[in-house]
């Protein structure tokens, strides 16, 4: 099964607030994925192999440098405010219709596969 990460570019905050915008755009269920980390990383790998085959509405989004994304992020409707400090998140999940639905929190342990299934279907991945 191929990849359906989208990895932002580190080095070009223009290119990657750009590439963030236009996947943003699309009708998408996007699991993205905060910082450059083991665990983030890590989580990236995971959600991937969740991640269904290139015709499945699920995509993973890997923003390495979270400050190129960051302003734009805080725009994103939460309908069910589950962000309050913009310094906790490790992902996010986006419904189709771009609202959050889930956010995994950054701490000490790597999110489980269940707890990244979890967001997923949060995300409406089983509509």
């Amino acid at each position: 099964m191929a990849s359906k990460v989208i990895t932002l570019p580190v080095d070009d905050p223009s290119a990657a607030l750009a590439l963030f915008q236009e996947w943003l755009g699309k009708n998408k269920i996007l699991f993205i994925v905060l910082r450059d980390t083991a665990i983030a990383k890590n989580t990236v790998r995971k959600a991937d192999s969740m991640a269904g085959d290139i015709d499945h509405p699920l995509w993973v989004l890997h923003a390495p440098n979270e400050d190129d994304v960051m302003d734009i992020l805080k725009t994103i409707p939460d309908p069910k405010k589950l962000i309050i400090n913009w310094e906790k998140p490790l992902a996010i999940a986006l419904s189709m219709d771009g609202n959050i639905c889930d956010m995994i929190p950054r701490g000490e342990a790597e999110p489980t596969y269940a707890r990244i299934a979890r967001a997923l279907v949060n995300a409406g991945i089983n509509e």
